[in-house]
């Protein structure tokens, strides 16, 4: 499958109701919250955040101590969500449970728009193991994993990269689902 055969695919998933809602964040609540207070983030973009259940709730400013003012949520494959966010920088970018779902050729390029995206620390959570579902045709929906030594590597290729050409040194968190109890 090609990216954009996969993007599709993930439309069709999620049109069922328990699919990718957003709540692989959750387990990410503290830390975000005092990553967000620790550098005065006021604007955060959540780059694939499936249904954006924890976004929907009435008191998620209150969680953050109300520190953050801009929020912009953005998923290709959720109607809701699928406007692309506008080209500036934000000073939190989350990522969780998206990067294994990133067709390999395009690692690079996703990885170098979320750090052109972001101003101050870029979150990422990425599983190293296969997931339990698969695409129609049978293929795991992990079709982009990696060892935590290789994400680890190519994050820091990246980094290095733009930040000569373009002067962008965010701070950069990972965490693997191995780390994180929930």
């Amino acid at each position: 499958m090609n990216q954009n055969e996969i993007i599709e695919e993930y439309k069709e998933l999620h049109k069922g109701s328990r699919f990718s809602r957003g709540t692989a964040l959750l387990k990410h609540i503290p830390e975000l919250t005092r990553l967000a207070q620790l550098l005065n983030v006021s604007s955060v973009l959540d780059y694939g955040c499936g249904k954006a259940v924890f976004w929907k709730t009435p008191n998620w400013r209150g969680i953050f101590n109300n520190v953050i003012g801009d929020l912009t949520l953005y998923d290709p494959a959720v109607p809701e969500f699928s406007t692309p966010p506008p080209d500036t920088r934000f000073d939190m970018v989350i990522c969780t449970d998206v990067l294994e779902h990133v067709h390999p050729d395009h690692t690079v390029e996703f990885l170098d728009r979320l750090l052109l995206y972001t101003r101050r620390v870029l979150f990422l959570n990425v599983s190293t193991t296969l997931a339990k579902k698969t695409f129609k045709d049978g293929t795991n929906l992990h079709i982009n994993v990696r060892t935590r030594h290789e994400w680890e590597k190519l994050i820091r290729e990246r980094q290095s990269e733009l930040g000569v050409k373009k002067a962008t040194f965010p701070a950069v968190v990972v965490r693997y689902d191995e780390e994180v109890n929930f």
